[in-house]
């Protein structure tokens, strides 16, 4: 997935583009969210 797109906020201040992130299904039916630059990693689940 590329890196977001920010269309309203203050510029530069608290609304700043996010990285381009890789995501994964896994085995449990989970969704894993890997940012491809800082390796940070959030995981998604069904409620």
């Amino acid at each position: 997935m590329g890196p977001s797109t920010v269309t309203t906020g203050e510029p530069a201040t608290s609304c700043s583009p996010g990285g381009a992130t890789e995501i994964t299904l896994l085995p449990d039916g989970r969704l894993e969210r890997v940012n491809t630059s800082s390796g940070e990693k959030l995981t998604y689940r069904k409620q």
